[in-house]
């Protein structure tokens, strides 16, 4: 019976070893995603070409991402599309409204009728 106490005991705190193991590798890969979560976030802000991440685009920018020309995009001023900030004769988008023009606008191709 003392042979199966031990056995029991290292048993025991052998589980109780892999428990904090296991609970010391989860905590450490938790810490490593939010690091790598929070350079990602760094990545994307300081990406000149990532136009959400940034408060404020200017017409060549909304321009380039949308892939129209000057003439479509003063169109699109004058009916009011995109709301904007002019400032000394210069417009300003805010990236989220353009995204949000571009989704509520958003068709479904396949309830498309396509004429044949």
């Amino acid at each position: 019976t003392l042979l199966y106490k031990s056995l029991i005991l290292n048993t025991m705190e052998n589980n109780n070893f892999k428990e904090k193991v296991f609970l010391s590798l989860t905590k450490s890969i938790k810490e490593l995603i939010k690091k790598v979560e929070e350079l990602v976030i760094t990545i994307q802000s300081n990406n000149p070409h990532n136009y959400l991440a940034r408060e404020w685009i200017d017409s060549a920018e909304v321009c380039n991402l949308l892939k129209i020309s000057k003439c479509t995009l003063q169109k699109y001023i004058r009916q009011s599309i995109f709301p904007r900030s002019k400032i000394n004769g210069k417009n300003f988008f805010k990236p989220q409204d353009i995204e949000k023009v571009l989704k509520n606008n958003y068709t479904n191709q396949k309830n498309i009728k396509t004429q044949e």
